[in-house]
């Protein structure tokens, strides 16, 4: 027979405050409480009901990426091992392929959560649809057009969206409605792509010039340019008497240099680009355009120089910007009317400009670096002095023959 009264007092499980009478023991010592929208004892701990497992789901509608199961009721939903989720929708899931899925009916107030259900016949998502093209290769002569027409399957397939791209819009463009049209020589591929799945397709289009299109050539073949300068380049069509002379320009890298549609270039950054021009029937000319920045400033790696008669130093002066185009550095020597240093200076191969000094009597001078492009200077003031003993060679013969030293020792002892 039941224990009554295995508590004093009250006690709270879950939702529910329960008095003695409201509680009962068997003869095990297991608990019961009554819950009076139910009518009857429970032995859950927290004061719920327990709830049978579902049925297992079914499919409700399937699309090559998505599973929607069949409600249930207060039901959660899982595919596979994965995490429960109160949508019977399952999206991302890949075309052609199986799942399983499982349902359990959710905890409530009154309610435990139930076992989850038994698991679901193979649902598989729907095959991705194919696309396919009427032609897998074509020929064209440049300004001319032909249509590809693409073909989506199954024919009741919910989503037959297509795309189209080409791999070089500058041989062969094509149209959202499959429309090709060539636009220079060379080879490109026409993809069409199917929205649902991905699934492809490509027709390669070899471009060709028609044998009488006529020719074109330009006056220059390359040109440098500061950035923010213009020149135009001027193009021929032959024969004179062709009778579609129009042209087109385009330039490869318009973060560099820009053209109009008469052939005006503007350099717009530092680089280089190729300007192409194209006439009709698709024949082109090209020309080289080589960027770079106005000279801002000029350094030189000494500033003072100190030398003694029939000693060589160089100089060396850097030009900023690094891609400044012209580079060019004149010296001149100025402090004496009859300036006592003979110099020479070449080409240094990585930037700069090097000066080699040669100290040819006593006397001073300031030698100037001016920049070819923008002038701007710099200076090293230059001191020429005497030798000590005749026939001396260095410093250090200087001395000794001054001293009368054989040797010179410097440092602490």
């Amino acid at each position: 027979g039941a224990i009554n009264k295995p508590i004093t007092g009250t006690v709270t499980k879950g939702s529910y405050t329960f008095t003695p009478r409201d509680v009962i023991a068997d003869a095990l010592g297991k608990v019961y409480f009554y819950l009076p929208d139910t009518g009857g004892y429970n032995n859950n701990l927290t004061g719920k009901n327990t709830q049978l497992a579902p049925s297992a789901p079914t499919a409700f509608s399937v699309t090559t990426s998505s599973i929607t199961l069949r409600a249930i009721s207060g039901a959660e939903y899982r595919k596979g091992d994965g995490l429960w989720q109160t949508s019977p929708t399952f999206n991302e899931l890949m075309p052609g392929t199986g799942y399983v899925f499982y349902a359990r009916l959710a905890e409530t107030n009154t309610l435990e959560k139930s076992p989850a259900s038994a698991a679901s016949a193979v649902i598989r998502t729907l095959d991705a649809p194919t696309v396919s093209l009427d032609k897998t290769s074509i020929s064209l002569t440049v300004g001319k057009s032909e249509t590809l027409t693409a073909t989506v399957s199954p024919a009741n397939a919910a989503n037959k969206k297509i795309t189209w791209s080409s791999t070089n819009v500058n041989i062969a463009a094509v149209s959202a409605s499959g429309v090709i049209t060539a636009m220079g020589e060379g080879e490109a591929g026409i993809t069409v792509t199917a929205e649902d799945g991905g699934n492809t397709a490509t027709c390669w289009v070899t471009v060709s010039v028609a044998s009488d299109a006529p020719h074109v050539k330009l006056d220059k073949y390359s040109i440098y340019l500061l950035v923010g300068k213009s020149e135009t380049l001027t193009a021929t069509v032959t024969p004179s008497s062709a009778p579609n002379k129009s042209l087109t320009w385009r330039s490869s890298n318009t973060g560099v240099a820009t053209v109009s549609a008469e052939g005006v270039v503007t350099a717009v950054g530092a680089g280089e680009s190729t300007i192409t021009v194209t006439a009709y029937g698709g024949r082109i000319a090209t020309c080289l355009v080589q960027t770079g920045r106005y000279v801002t400033g000029i350094e030189l790696d000494k500033t003072t120089l100190d030398l003694y008669v029939g000693e060589t130093a160089t100089i060396t002066a850097t030009i900023t910007p690094q891609d400044a185009p012209i580079k060019g550095v004149s010296w001149s020597a100025s402090g004496m009317s009859n300036t006592p240093i003979g110099v020479t200076w070449r080409n240094q191969e990585y930037g700069g400009l090097v000066l080699t000094v040669t100290a040819t009597e006593v006397g001073n001078c300031t030698l100037w670096a001016r920049t070819a492009d923008g002038g701007r200077t710099a200076t090293c003031a230059v001191r020429v002095h005497p030798r000590f003993a005749p026939g001396a060679q260095t410093l250090a013969d200087d001395i000794m023959a001054a001293t009368g030293l054989s040797a010179v020792v410097t440092g602490n002892n």
